[in-house]
């Protein structure tokens, strides 16, 4: 009788992971493998770590390459390709000892010749747009070994922002990058790192795959065995696919469906507090833009109150017209602050002699009328904010269209050919709220974002040196205080409209990865967690890219051999 009970409960398991596929299965044990999904809004452009401009490109190259400092998700400094660091008393000489069991994807030895290659190509080259600002305070940089880096500097530079503009450095295959012809045209589409997860396929506009790395120098990890990265453009698309389990997390979610997500037991959300922020640009290449009490009019008719609680259901914090975060070690008040008056925005144009031509739009006192196009993309949440713009506008004599704009070409346009009146945008990873050289990198003439970039053409010389002060000093006292005039020029001068900073979200599926790692600072999709997170039950491998269920069909093969071992085993007892 026992036999035959123990067989029967052998049948009965046989029948239920066959005919129950899709049910979740609690695993005591860590499970490896797996496809992991996590979506973008966009495509990318190209994959060259040296000229990458978008999130969208930085997400999919920071699984490929690796900097020799990484930061984790509480802003700790953490070895990567450097195994370790030092620096003398007077902060002007770093060395690097690299780690000497790390290779390339396509298995060729990393080293300390591929670092000294890398640094010294981005020393040599102001041009390049990833050349962080500590680039122009070094002096040298030097192999001494094949395990260990010396750089030089012309003037002090604390470690804390020497580690941190290091972080962000990339670092490439000599043997690969010393061939290409122009690095400024090459679009790396066979990106080959050091990272955890290499190349597999990008079919544009779709998805990007990567694989697990299998001779990743931290052995045993990642624990997954894929990572893909679907373009889902509308969130609320995505948000039913995390639903369905079709993806694993997501990025900022559709305010109205928060609630949702929040009530549901297999999701999870998490709020942070980020630096990304929108923002209107007003292109002051072009006339009346340049003037800046026009902006400032601008500035007093836009509501950022009601722009947060109408479009973005109440989520994000008002935007300093310093675009500094509203908070952190330098953020100032003692600022412009615009509180919204219609009244102070009408006046202002009054005083300039820009009346009402008959139709309610304003015209200057040389005939140019208040009508400008604002090119946003197409998103849900945009357009709405935009609509908002558009009726704030029209109160005080402005007309505004709004032309909603492919991504890829939108962009082509706030950073090449200008060709836009004003644009509804975003800035990311300027770091405000923790790093002093943050006003450098958006604002300086001398920096790739604020000078070769430089979305709304603006600059400021009195800026230009108090940014070159913050940079040359270690004294973040003294940092802290030209920071606060920083603040205050910009916020007068009104280069961005700063809406609102977003409050940003991740949701994450809690039933079928494990390991997921965030904080205050970071949302779900980092390093960290793509080295940590794991299956908890197996799980199918999609066949197209983006269809998953939770139980294998070959977990389903084995409820049929169970059943006929089950079957067996009676018939002959």
């Amino acid at each position: 009788m026992k036999r035959r009970h123990v067989m029967m409960t052998a049948f009965v398991l046989g029948a239920m992971l066959l005919f129950f596929p899709g049910q979740p299965v609690n695993a005591q044990a860590m499970i490896d493998g797996g496809v992991l999904s996590i979506p973008m809004s966009e495509d990318a452009h190209h994959l060259n770590p040296l000229t990458w401009s978008t999130i969208y490109e930085g997400n999919v190259i920071g699984h490929i390459y690796e900097p020799l400092v990484r930061y984790d998700v509480d802003y700790n400094p953490v070895p990567c390709l450097a195994s370790s660091w030092s620096f003398n008393d007077s902060y002007t000489e770093y060395t690097f000892i690299i780690s000497d069991n790390v290779t390339w994807h396509d298995g060729e030895l990393f080293d300390a010749y591929d670092v000294n290659y890398t640094l010294n190509l981005v020393l040599g080259d102001p041009g390049i747009p990833r050349r962080s600002w500590v680039f122009p305070e070094i002096d040298t940089i030097e192999a001494i070994s094949s395990t260990e880096i010396r750089v030089t500097l012309f003037n002090p530079v604390a470690p804390e922002w020497m580690l941190w503009d290091f972080a962000t450095a990339y670092i490439l295959p000599q043997h690969i990058w010393e061939n290409v012809a122009d690095i400024y045209t090459f679009s790396n589409l066979q990106p080959i790192g050091t990272g955890m997860f290499k190349f597999n396929e990008w079919k544009r506009g779709q998805y990007f795959l990567l694989d697990a790395y299998e001779d990743y120098w931290i052995e045993g990890k990642p624990y997954i065995d894929t990572k893909e990265i679907p373009i889902i453009r509308e969130p609320e698309s995505t948000f039913y696919a995390l639903k369905s389990g079709e993806v694993h997390a997501m990025g900022t979610p559709p305010p109205g469906l928060i609630a949702d997500a929040e009530a549901d037991p297999n999701l999870e959300v998490h709020t942070f507090s980020g630096d990304d922020f929108g923002y209107i640009a007003q292109n002051q290449r072009r006339y009346p833009n340049d003037v800046k009490e026009f902006r400032q009019a601008v500035a007093y008719a836009i509501n950022k109150t009601e722009i947060i609680e109408v479009a973005r259901y109440g989520i994000g914090l008002e935007g300093p017209n310093s675009c500094n975060t509203p908070y952190g070690p330098f953020f100032e008040e003692d600022i412009m602050w615009y509180e919204t008056d219609f009244a102070m925005a009408n006046q202002i144009l009054d005083d300039l002699g820009w009346d009402d031509s008959g139709d309610g739009v304003r015209e200057t006192t040389n005939g140019t009328r208040l009508s400008f196009a604002l090119k946003c993309i197409y998103n849900p949440q945009v357009l709405a904010q935009a609509r908002l713009i558009q009726e704030y506008m029209e109160l005080i004599g402005v007309e505004i269209t709004i032309v909603p704009t492919d991504w890829g070409v939108l962009w082509g346009e706030m950073t090449s050919t200008y060709d836009y009146d004003w644009v509804y945008a975003g800035w990311y990873n300027f770091a405000q709220h923790i790093d002093p050289n943050w006003a450098y990198w958006l604002f300086s003439i001398d920096s790739y974002w604020g000078g070769t970039v430089n979305v709304p053409g603006w600059q400021n010389d009195t800026l230009d040196t108090l940014c070159d002060d913050i940079i040359g000093s270690i004294d973040i006292n003294e940092q802290t205080v030209w920071l606060k005039e920083v603040q205050q020029i910009v916020a007068e001068e009104v280069p961005y409209h700063c809406i609102l900073f977003f409050s940003p979200m991740s949701i994450y599926r809690t039933d079928l990865f494990d390991g997921w790692q965030m904080s205050q600072g970071f949302g779900v999709d980092n390093w960290q967690t793509w080295l940590n997170v794991h299956l908890i039950a197996p799980q199918f491998t999609p066949e197209p890219p983006g269809t998953y269920v939770y139980m294998s069909w070959s977990m389903a093969g084995v409820g049929v051999l169970v059943i006929v071992v089950a079957a067996l085993g009676l018939r002959k007892k």
